[in-house]
């Protein structure tokens, strides 16, 4: 081979060579990448796999979870694809997790691990391998140095270097070794902390530091934690302190830039905690306007005890954050006290807020901090810990079981988003800066008490513990609940301790508060907790404190001999022979059937069976009154049954006294009826009858005993009888000859002498007497007589006024179990054996619902007997009838079955006139044969026919007091009468041929006893009252006498005995003018909205006394108020009473007791001056008082109160302890105050609704068929003057949200809401509608139409469409009014700039959304319309933004440029200012990207600069690599292989031209 082919080989070797190092340097990698990307799965591939399956998977990093812990990596580069959670070793988290490294973002990695599944996502864990698929470290840039100001504004996890002045010391938990302290620059401030204070230089005030760390937010506190730490200089000026306010420190937007900073405030220390809590004291600062923060004192700073609660103090602090903004002095001197010291705050009140989440079972956490605060402790109740560790024994599953469901519960009753009602006490918050409230939640729910009543929570009361009133209030039920063994007092799974106990015994057991027994008033050592039933439990701090409150230490009682006798007594009273009745009631929350004596005997029957030692005893009125089933056949029917269950002992009422005294004898003693009305062979009654106070009036001796001695198991037990002295008033004279009562109090105290003198000391009394049940206390006879009998009576089983009462009085419980059989008593004693004395009594009324029982066999059988005895009486024929008598009121005039009726008791009464009240008539008279059974029916209630003597002029006020808005009630007989119905008032009355009334002749008139003896003009007027039968047999026997039959029938109709007339009454020949009215006022019972005619009256009775409060009884106004002339007669026929004015004294506590005794479930009824309140129509209680201005009333604070005569001699009034001043009578004080207005024509008087009285009323649910609502009347009738409608349907689950909804509202239902000026309010989940009254016309059924569209591109909202219908015309624009407010719930949780939110409107001309506005705040957009079209929530253009404000912000329209450029032909490199951030250019990068330059130098794409102006990354910097192309890396190696193989050819071609030359 010659010289010159050795060259051209070597020449070609070195080219092949050169070429083939190129390769071999670019075909490498990529075969080790496609080596890898063969061998990774992908994310759903990696899904499939089984768990505890290794895997190799590549994803985009797309979000941190668990925070710096794990990621969540997708199959693309978007949260919504397809994901798993890679949970982080350790070393991995600072470089893959976006909480530390946000470059990390939208990055894509390879990562080799386990499947598992963490935090219950489906995951890969126990991570080997993860890089980034370039396996480069993307790591951020090194911290420049930034302003505090700067420094703050960073994400979390971003690094920074900040320079300042330390303000403060470690304030740090000084048990732990962390560091906290503050730095402050001349832009702001910020907390600086570490976990480990030794690892830095100690700081000291004054010290300029230099720290480079990471940016963190705990619990809402801008944190800096420290990677670098230097000082630079030492004892520098401190920042001069910023002035703020409380109610700047509740105002985030004040509050946040001064966050780190010193600030100087004042405030008014309410509380200071006895025991620091992690490290520190929570102090609750107030203002003067309940404004509120936490003064966090932290151990060491200074000491707690030199400051003192009650005072004002100035304050200079560091500005922190624990979920709400609270200070922390640093020492001493930071506190001094304030100069001027003003009268303390009263928080107390009631406050709204929303419901973020629920903690735990007594614990919420509100949206809007309330007094500065945000986290609610449930006020007197404790529920089962949750997250509290067990410890030292204590039963931590148990409890948490418990704990959780309670934690359930609540999120039921508090919704998240759910708006709260706050009832806050006096003092607000506890030691950890917790509100302490009582909840109500939106359908009136006080939450506290519903937790105890369901047993889910332990009542828990702390000294002090408020209200009485509401502390026995929540006793009481935490008791029922007990009994009732619910939740976790359910033997079958109890919550095993307590979590007072609970939490003491994890601590080492340290019970450190000692117990009261409310009821004994003694106290006991903090371990011997149990030995205070629940139910009377009151902690206090110190022995100290429980005798300041008049507690006394509890002495062991002395083991009772042998064992105590337990002995179950079963009540009942005011049966009335009503033993075939059956009652449909609503008892416990929904409606059942209940009595039934086969039913009540069964009942009581399986009660007695669980103690042998049960007596069964009755409180009188068993039998009187009674149903044709006792009443035909003298009762004895009633007898029989009360023999066959047993009955050991009794009294008797006023009723046993109905047929005379020797009825009553035979009745207890037996023998058939002299006259054979009862039954063959009668016995008699088998159990003793008693009566200690019923005596002979000739001999003054007692016909029944006083007293019976009943033994069980060798105890006696004294049981003595007494009935009311009103039974003299009740009972028509001609029964009670020779009949008298005594005084019942001394006829029980000489019977409780007589069986102590025979050793017996368990003595019981049966008193047919009234007792009514107030709050924790009872009133009316049975209570008088237990505040003034003797101390040996244990307990009294009243009756007589039909009550359910079981409460205690001066310690001698008191037990009333209704009426009818609908319920019985239950009392459980224990007797000491060796004192025969009780000493404890549980009590309870049970009701007997026939689902629960089967009935009695023998009471059964005795019920078919005698329905069956009695079938012919009850179809008896006693007339016969030739049309249909029907009718109740006689608003239209009088009817035939009223003249009927009425006729009939003025005959058996011989009775000049007779009245008749229409709703004591029930059925009606059919054509035909009248018989025994349809009277009974039509008079059912066995009322008696009584009479009474009256003047001739008296019957101008009785018949007025039977006149109302509505017109007539009463039928009458014996007079005609005519009335003007506009002025309520009487014009004419004659006897029936025309002869007028003589007004100063005295005439007999007939009535029934309900209307004869309430409050009223024929009880005021009427003299010498006698009671006659019962109302169906007097019918019955006038039928009889009419001697009705098919030839003669009964005929009787209208007779013009009332009519109506246009002609003015001759009120008053002597009436004068004393005013003018502007409009009719009209009103009695208030019902939950004030009038404007009791405010008048009231108002007067105030002026008059000269007091701060007044109240007046809605029955007590008589008449309504016409507009014009006000007269002294017209003033006169409103308050017909003659009932005199009373002045007293009441705290504001009693002030709530009277306003609550008065609540019934038709709402209010007193009207009422100097004040307002509230009240909640479902539970009947009374909310809150306040005093116009808009402050509290408070409970301790004492107020005069003007009421009348008739009120303050009676219930809670009569119980004040109080003087009492005399006034003029009321019509007088009216006339006076009227008259000091001087009102004339021109001046005229003006009143009306002032909302001094509102109501929250039970929520109901409208209903909803086939997407068609009907809303119920009652939510217009309850709503209150200004007040609002709530239409809610965030709980009716039956809507189609694909079809409109149409909310039907009637004409009537608009007519209220415009009357009251209420807005009616629209809620859905997702959208709230706010209408004003004005919107709507009332003279047209109206329809609301809702219809939810599909989601268009860019809505953060629900897409509505809204429409008004009224009738068959739309209403779309009411310009004219305040317009509709909307409310649109954000759907979408990743927003970037909130004020950018906006709701929009679609333009149907232009087919464009075009902006309406609105405010964006806590996730929901708020805008008021004044049209209606289809809205939802879009982003708004920016200021700066200059593109066209009418195109569609949802629409990507025009942005697609094909040559990468924006629209002025600049390179599309992204300056932050871009919006349509989504769009995507053919080159391949999106258009809010920048180029991809290599800015490191070494080839890689920085993305994490790509980040628009909030600082979020655009995430899309991987995506080029994914799409077919190849990477940056791989452009150099391209290259050089490229090149290479040009030689190569070059090199070929030369040698093959170069071999043609040499051929």
């Amino acid at each position: 081979m010659n010289e010159h082919s050795r060259i051209k080989i070597t020449s070609l070797f070195l080219a092949f060579l050169l070429v083939f190092t190129q390769l071999s340097s670019a075909f490498v990698p990529l075969v080790e990448v496609n080596a890898q990307e063969t061998e990774a799965l992908s994310v759903t591939e990696a899904l499939s796999e089984s768990h505890d399956t290794e895997v190799i998977m590549e994803g985009y990093i797309v979000a941190p979870f668990n925070s710096q812990y794990a990621i969540k990596v997708a199959e693309e580069n978007n949260q919504d694809a397809t994901s798993l959670i890679v949970k982080l070793e350790t070393d991995q988290r600072d470089q893959f997790s976006p909480e530390l490294n946000e470059a990390a973002l939208g990055q894509k990695i390879i990562v080799t691990g386990t499947r598992d599944v963490y935090s219950n996502q489906e995951s890969i864990e126990s991570v080997t391998s993860i890089e980034f698929v370039d396996g480069d470290v993307i790591e951020d840039e090194d911290p420049s140095e930034l302003a505090i100001e700067d420094a703050r504004q960073q994400t979390t996890g971003s690094v920074v270097t900040i320079e300042g002045v330390v303000t403060s010391s470690n304030l740090s938990d000084p048990n732990s070794d962390q560091l906290s302290t503050y730095i402050q620059d001349e832009t702001a401030g910020i907390n600086l902390f570490a976990f480990d204070e030794t690892a830095f230089p100690t700081l000291n005030e004054g010290d300029r530091v230099k720290v480079t760390g990471e940016i963190d937010v705990y619990n809402g506190l801008i944190e800096i934690i420290p990677n670098d730490m230097e000082v630079l200089a030492s004892g520098e000026a401190l920042p001069f302190p910023t002035a703020i306010t409380l109610a700047d420190l509740n105002d985030e937007a004040a509050a946040e830039p001064l966050e780190g900073q010193l600030v100087s405030v004042s405030g008014y220390i309410q509380s200071i905690p006895s025991d620091p809590a992690g490290g520190g004291y929570n102090i609750s600062l107030l203002d003067s306007d309940f404004n509120s923060t936490t003064l966090r004192v932290m151990e060491g700073t200074l000491d707690v005890t030199t400051l003192e609660e009650g005072n004002w103090y100035d304050i200079t602090a560091v500005l922190s954050q624990y979920n709400s903004y609270q200070i922390l002095p640093r020492k001493a001197s930071d506190l001094s006290l304030a100069e001027e010291q003003p009268e303390a705050p009263d928080a107390g009140g009631e406050y709204t807020s929303t419901v973020e989440y629920v903690s735990d079972g007594d614990t919420i956490r509100l949206t809007t901090p309330v007094l500065g605060a945000d986290r609610v402790r449930f006020l007197n109740i404790d529920t089962p810990e949750t997250s509290v560790s067990g410890a030292n024994g204590a039963d931590e599953a148990n409890q948490k079981e418990h704990g959780q469901y309670a934690t359930d519960r609540l999120k039921e009753l508090l919704p998240e988003g759910s708006e709260v009602t706050l009832k806050i006490g006096e003092e607000p918050t506890d030691q950890y800066g917790r509100l302490l409230a009582e909840v109500i939640n939106e359908d009136g729910i006080n939450t506290n008490m519903q937790m105890v009543e369901e047993g889910y929570a332990s009542t828990y009361f702390i000294w002090p513990i408020g209200d009485e009133t509401t502390y026995q209030t929540y006793q009481d039920t935490v008791k029922e609940a007990i009994d009732n063994e619910l939740g976790i007092w359910n033997p079958a799974n109890p919550l095993t301790e307590l979590p007072f106990a609970y939490r003491a015994i994890t601590e080492g057991g340290d019970f450190h508060r000692y117990v009261g027994n409310s009821d004994t008033k003694e106290y006991v050592e903090p371990t011997a907790y149990e030995e205070v039933p629940v139910e009377k439990r009151i902690f206090f701090a110190s022995v100290e404190e429980a005798e300041t409150q008049g507690y006394t230490a509890a002495v062991e009682a002395e083991e009772p001999s042998d064992e105590l006798l337990e002995v179950q007594i079963l009540s009942m009273n005011d049966l009335h022979g009503k033993i075939d009745q059956e009652y449909s009631l609503d008892v416990d929350g929904e409606e059942a059937v209940y009595g039934r004596m086969d039913y009540t005997a069964q009942a009581i029957k399986e009660r007695e069976q669980e103690n042998e030692n049960t007596l069964l005893v009755h409180a009188g009125d068993m039998i009187g009154g009674s149903s044709p089933i006792s009443g035909l056949l003298q009762d004895e029917p009633t007898v029989e049954i009360m023999n066959e269950m047993g009955f050991d002992v009794g009294t008797v009422g006023n009723h046993e006294f109905d047929e005379g005294l020797a009825e009553l004898k035979r009745m207890v003693d037996g023998g058939d009826h002299p006259e054979g009305l009862g039954t063959e062979g009668y016995e008699g009654m088998n159990f003793d009858v008693l009566c200690a106070n019923c005596i002979q009036e000739d001999t003054g001796e007692t016909y029944l005993p006083p007293y019976a001695i009943q033994e069980v198991d060798g105890v006696e037990i004294g049981f003595i009888g007494v009935n009311t002295q009103e039974t003299m008033n009740m009972v028509m004279p001609s029964s009670l000859e020779n009949v008298a009562f005594t005084d019942e109090t001394e006829a029980v105290n000489d019977a409780t002498e007589e069986l102590q003198a025979q050793g017996v000391e368990a003595i019981i009394v049966l008193a047919h007497m009234p007792a009514t049940e107030s709050e924790s206390s009872a009133t009316g006879a049975a209570a008088d007589m237990a505040n003034n009998v003797d101390d040996a009576v244990d307990i009294i089983f009243a009756a007589h006024n039909h009550q359910v009462v079981d409460t205690v009085v001066d310690n001698k419980l008191i037990i009333q179990a209704s009426e009818y059989g609908k319920a019985f008593a239950d009392v459980d004693i224990q007797i000491d054996r060796e004192t025969n004395d009780i000493i404890d009594a549980e009590s309870e009324v049970v009701f007997v619902k026939q689902d629960d029982y089967e009935a009695e066999p023998a009471v059964e059988s005795i019920l078919n007997k005698y329905e069956s005895e009695i079938e012919s009486i009850v179809n008896e024929e006693i007339g016969y009838n030739a049309q249909e008598l029907t009718g109740q009121y006689t608003n239209d005039g009088d009817h035939g079955l009223g003249n009927l009726i009425t006729d009939g008791m003025k005959w058996v009464m011989d009775a000049d006139f007779a009245m008749h009240n229409g709703g004591g008539i029930r059925d009606s008279l059919t054509t035909g044969p009248i018989t025994w059974g349809e009277i009974f029916n039509i008079l059912p209630f066995a009322n008696s026919v009584m009479s009474v003597e009256i003047k001739g002029k008296d019957l101008i006020p009785i018949l007025n007091d039977n006149l109302s808005g509505y017109g007539s009630d009463y039928s009458v007989s014996g007079l005609h009468y005519t009335y003007n119905h506009d002025y309520q008032h009487v014009v004419d009355i004659t006897l029936p041929d025309g002869t007028p009334i003589d007004p100063e002749e005295t005439y007999v008139l007939a009535t029934n006893n309900y209307i004869g003896t309430q409050d009223g003009p024929i009880s005021n007027l009427g003299k010498n009252p006698v009671m006659g039968p019962v109302d169906v047999d007097a019918a019955v026997d006038y039928m009889k006498y009419l001697d009705t039959t098919e030839d003669n029938p009964l005929e009787i109709g209208p007779e013009g005995r009332i009519a109506q007339t246009d002609e003015i009454p001759d009120i008053d020949d002597e009436s004068y003018m004393v005013g003018y009215n502007a409009q009719d006022l009209v009103g009695d019972y208030t019902n939950g909205i004030d009038h404007g005619l009791g405010n008048l009256i009231t108002d007067s009775m105030k002026f008059e006394m000269d007091s701060d409060f007044a109240v007046t009884n809605g029955g007590g106004i008589g008449s309504s108020l016409l507009a014009g002339e006000i007269t002294t007669s017209s003033l006169e026929q409103i308050l017909t009473h003659g009932n005199t004015l009373v002045k007293m004294e009441v705290t504001g506590a009693e002030l709530e007791e009277i306003l609550n005794a008065q609540l019934s479930q038709n709402g209010s009824d007193y009207s009422v001056a100097g004040f307002h309140y509230r009240y909640n129509k479902a539970a009947q209680k009374v909310i809150s008082i306040t005093l116009p201005n808009g402050k509290k009333v408070k409970k301790k604070d004492t107020y005069t109160l003007t009421t009348n005569n008739y009120l303050a001699s009676s219930g809670v009034f009569a119980s004040i302890d109080s003087e009492q001043e005399e006034g003029p009578v009321d019509v007088e004080a009216l006339e006076n105050y009227i008259s000091s207005l001087e009102t004339t024509e021109d001046n005229p008087l003006v009143y009306g609704s002032e909302g001094r009285i509102s109501a929250v009323p039970k929520v109901t649910l409208p209903e909803v068929v086939g997407n068609k609502a009907k809303v119920k009347d009652v939510i217009f009738d309850q709503a209150a003057a200004n007040g609002k409608v709530m239409i809610d349907f965030t709980k009716v689950e039956n809507i189609d949200e694909s079809q409109p909804l149409e909310i039907s509202l009637t004409c009537s239902q608009l007519a209220k809401l415009k009357n009251k000026n209420a807005a009616l309010s629209v809620k859905k989940n997702d959208v709230n509608l706010d209408f004003p009254a004005a919107v709507f016309n009332d003279e047209q059924d109206t329809t609301i139409i809702i219809e939810k569209l599909s989601d268009v591109e860019g809505a953060k909202s629900a897409v509505y469409d809204f429409t008004i219908m009224e009738g068959e015309n739309v209403v779309s624009d009411f310009s004219e009014t305040e317009g509709v407010r909307l409310a649109f719930n954000i759907h979408d949780e990743n927003i970037e700039n909130p004020d950018l939110l906006k709701v929009f409107y679609l333009n149907e001309e232009t087919g464009k959304w075009e902006e309406v506005g609105g405010e964006y705040q806590d996730g929901i957009v708020t805008v008021t319309t004044n049209h209606f079209s289809t809205f939802t929530v879009l982003e708004a253009e920016p200021a700066n933004d200059d593109s066209n404000p009418g195109d569609d912000p949802g629409s990507d329209e025009d942005s697609d440029n094909t040559d990468g450029n924006n629209e002025d032909g600049e390179p599309n490199n992204d300056d932050g200012n871009s919006k349509e951030t989504d769009t995507d250019n053919s080159d391949g990068n999106s258009s809010d990207e920048e180029e991809n330059a290599d800015e490191g130098g070494d080839g890689t794409n920085n993305s994490d600069k790509n980040k628009d102006e909030e600082g979020q990354e655009n995430g899309k910097g991987s995506e080029t690599s994914s799409n077919n192309e190849l990477p940056n890396t791989a452009t150099s190696s391209f290259n050089y292989l490229l090149i290479g193989l040009v030689v190569l050819i070059i090199g070929f071609g030369i040698m093959i031209q170069r071999r043609k030359i040499v051929k």
